[in-house]
């Protein structure tokens, strides 16, 4: 930036007009930052309450009550595997795939035996060395997964504990409702926490945007005080050396 001025006077004027700038650039800046800062901690927090509500929901919905080794009949097929009861539903997890039955749809449990080869149901090894048999407990699901449906029966042997099984899944069937009035609140909660955590992020981006503009303008500033305050010292520079110029001889008749 050139800026000519045609007397000193202008040049301290220009100054002064550039300092007030600064100064207001300066508190503009400061309480643009601290806009700033508010809204990260908004975002912090609304992102905090979005993992809670997700570790709440987590918690509800695949918490295992029970898990134990057994072995599930689905059909003629038998297959080893794990047997899991969570909030909602017993769960087994075996080599071929997965089995989930919700709680709802259990109309009854009945208490059995079995007497299985420890490793029957495991591919390749059960055929070629399954075992000495063994005597374990079963457990008989009766299913019914809607009014329309035909029943079912999930047979899951050599258990240990069966009488117990049977006991926290009639504990946790009395309690499905109650469980999925507060999954269905979470989950209302969830997209509240995600349209806050939406909105903070876009506060946080135009706050950042202003910022960054502001501190475009305080360097265009610097760099006009820069400017002026080089021409303050060339003036005074050549103030300083008409000082000490000698006066000018006169020539004698």
């Amino acid at each position: 930036m050139s800026l000519n001025l045609e007397a000193p006077t202008e040049l301290l004027d220009a100054i002064l007009q550039a300092e007030r700038k600064i100064a207001a650039n300066r508190q503009e800046l400061h309480a643009a930052r601290a806009e700033r800062a508010a809204a990260l901690q908004l975002e912090s927090d609304s992102s905090k309450t979005l993992a809670n509500l997700d570790s709440e929901i987590k918690r509800l919905g695949g918490q295992p009550h029970r898990r134990s080794r057994a072995a599930y009949l689905d059909g003629e097929t038998l297959e080893r595997g794990t047997l899991t009861l969570t909030s909602d539903a017993v769960h087994f997890s075996g080599w071929r795939g997965k089995v989930e039955i919700p709680l709802r749809a259990i109309q009854s449990i009945a208490l059995g035996t079995s007497l299985l080869p420890p490793f029957a149901g495991i591919p390749i090894l059960g055929n070629l060395w399954p075992g000495r048999p063994r005597s374990g407990e079963t457990i008989l699901l009766t299913v019914r997964e809607s009014p329309v449906a035909a029943q079912q029966l999930a047979v899951i042997g050599d258990l240990k504990e069966a009488a117990l099984w049977q006991q926290e899944i009639l504990i946790q069937q009395q309690q499905v409702d109650q469980v999925t009035a507060l999954k269905t609140q979470l989950l209302s909660e969830r997209e509240e926490a995600v349209a806050a955590l939406a909105k903070a992020r876009e506060a946080f981006r135009q706050a950042q945007s202003r910022v960054e503009l502001i501190e475009k303008e305080a360097a265009v500033l610097r760099a006009q005080m820069d400017t002026l305050k080089a021409q303050q010292r060339a003036e005074e520079a050549k103030a300083r050396s008409a000082e000490v110029l000698p006066a000018p001889k006169r020539d004698e008749p």
